[in-house]
């Protein structure tokens, strides 16, 4: 009988701690899973913060295009404003900090604008003025042209009066390269789990160092005679620019001042001195009784303009 009853113990004992050790492996298991459970979900979590971050913040890269509305003006010529004009332009937002934004919305920094190119037509306008046809010098036979507007005859005799009209079709190309400013972009609506959390606003400053070109396609006629042109006044230009824009995800749309002033070389055939055009001579050289042209030289020119454009940010 004792027998029988020890037997049932040890039984029963056996019995219990085989629960046991089943109930602690189940357990472990169980927080094994549970961890393993957690851990996705902050992986997954930092998955989503990071989409999320990219499809608001993107890479900085720009590309704009659009239509500007552009001025031009100097004390030699008066205020000029352009028919039409467009631009292409390039650069890189580079804004901190580079994951967590301030506040959640907010990222300061600098942009650098690797090239800005534009273009500008300002349309046409005639010059007429009174020529005097003179002998320069009866052995050789030359005969030359020189506007009443500066003084009398060079030399020889005078022959006869006749007007000199030239068209002008102004154009102008200015291409920067290398502008570097602040810039701001605010994210208010990173909070929202939709495609507005994208939306962001830009706003930024330039200094652009800009090489500027005014060109004048003309066409003269004087008597029987005609003649065209291409005639070009170049310099360094500083514009400066400020500007905002709307983005969303990869597009955006912007508005932008810019403003500037440099020295430009005067042609020797512009719209206000009209010199007389003769490739043996360089008017420039030419002084009538002690008087030389006014207008030669170097010269100031400013330029100004408005622009709308669409902004692509990959």
């Amino acid at each position: 009988m004792k027998k029988i009853i020890l037997s049932l113990l040890l039984l029963a004992a056996g019995i219990g701690m085989a629960s046991a050790q089943y109930d602690y492996s189940s357990a472990s298991r169980l927080d094994s899973i549970e961890n393993a459970l957690a851990s996705a979900n902050s992986r997954l979590a930092q998955l989503r913060a990071d989409s999320v971050h990219q499809a608001v913040w993107r890479t900085g890269r720009y590309f704009n295009v659009g239509y500007s509305i552009a001025s031009t003006s100097s004390d030699v010529y008066n205020k000029e404003s352009s028919k039409y004009g467009f631009f292409l332009s390039k650069g890189t937002s580079y804004v901190f900090p580079r994951k967590t934004p301030i506040g959640g919305v907010l990222k300061l920094g600098f942009d650098v604008r690797w090239f800005d190119l534009q273009f500008a037509s300002y349309g046409k306008f005639d010059r007429t003025n009174q020529y005097t046809s003179y002998n320069h010098n009866s052995n050789s036979g030359y005969q030359g042209w020189v506007s009443d507007m500066i003084g009398n005859n060079v030399s020889g005799d005078a022959d006869i009066d006749c007007p000199r009209t030239t068209e002008f079709n102004h154009m102008s190309m200015m291409l920067g390269a290398l502008g570097v400013g602040p810039t701001l972009t605010v994210a208010p609506l990173t909070f929202m789990d939709n495609q507005a959390a994208s939306l962001r606003l830009n706003l930024y400053f330039h200094y652009q160092p800009t090489f500027g070109c005014n060109l004048y396609h003309t066409n003269t006629q004087y008597k029987d005679y005609k003649e065209s042109d291409l005639l070009a006044e170049m310099g360094y230009v500083n514009m400066f620019d400020w500007g905002f824009k709307l983005q969303w995800k990869t597009f955006g749309l912007g508005m932008e001042c810019r403003w500037g002033s440099g020295k430009l070389n005067n042609s020797t055939f512009s719209p206000e001195t009209l010199w007389w055009n003769n490739t043996s001579y360089n008017p420039s050289e030419i002084n009538v009784n002690g008087a030389e042209d006014p207008y030669d030289g170097r010269y100031t020119r400013k330029f100004a303009e408005t622009r709308i454009y669409l902004d692509f940010v990959f």
